[in-house]
């Protein structure tokens, strides 16, 4: 008793052998690769320029705070320093925050308070001098794990949609041929047996 896989298989040869569904593999491949590229690209630029845009937003904030710090003398007064960088804690790409004096081995102020950076080891990492003289330095370290999770959600969201347009682009092209070049194949090939069998085309 033959498996019935054996009994389909040659059906689908001799179609992949037939012009429409030589014409659906070659509108498959390029479709695919078209895409493929595409995709590639467009997730590449887009996930670089977020991680820029990330790094320019941390940046500006920490340039601000800072700056308030300096402004202020807060560098000198640990409490108030702490207040300033608590704004820091809204940004959740940020994973901790440091004022540092130098000469200091520990920091005055830090986002989480006690803990600070110590246990943070990846990430990148911004250090920035608050006063002239850089007596004092502001350290923030940030991640763009939520930029990653959320590119690749939108990674997921395009795959399906090129993935749903391939489909009805399939299904679209093969009932075009049969309709445009398959029903004028069989006409023809109707009329070329007539006239072997008979002489004349009715």
């Amino acid at each position: 008793m033959r498996h019935p896989n054996q009994q389909k298989t040659p059906k689908v040869r001799r179609y992949f052998r037939s012009l429409s569904g030589r014409i659906f593999l070659v509108f498959f491949v390029a479709f695919l690769l078209c895409a493929s590229v595409g995709f590639l690209l467009v997730s590449n630029h887009e996930m670089r320029g977020e991680s820029d845009a990330l790094a320019v937003n941390v940046g500006n904030q920490t340039a601000r705070v800072a700056a308030a710090i300096d402004r202020n003398k807060a560098y000198r007064r640990p409490a108030l320093a702490q207040d300033f960088i608590n704004a820091l804690a809204t940004n959740r790409a940020i994973q901790c925050v440091e004022v540092r004096l130098k000469g200091r081995s520990t920091a005055i102020a830090m986002i989480p308070p006690v803990i600070g950076c110590k246990n943070i080891t990846a990430g990148q990492r911004l250090l920035l001098p608050i006063d002239e003289g850089e007596t004092a330095s502001l350290l923030t370290m940030f991640s763009d794990h939520d930029v990653r999770a959320t590119a690749a959600h939108h990674r997921h969201m395009i795959l399906l949609a090129l993935t749903l347009g391939l489909a009805i682009a399939m299904i679209i092209l093969l009932i075009g041929f049969r309709w445009v070049v398959g029903k004028p194949l069989v006409r023809l090939r109707k009329s070329i047996q007539e006239i072997a069998e008979t002489g004349y085309r009715r």
